[in-house]
């Protein structure tokens, strides 16, 4: 469970958390 956790995190970590980051940030501002 944790490895599929891990693999899952790292996956999402590469895409969309920096595009929701990003437009987070742009919505912030």
């Amino acid at each position: 469970m944790s490895a599929f956790c891990g693999a899952l995190a790292s996956f999402y970590n590469k895409v969309p958390i920096f595009h929701v980051e990003a437009g987070l940030r742009s919505y912030d501002i």
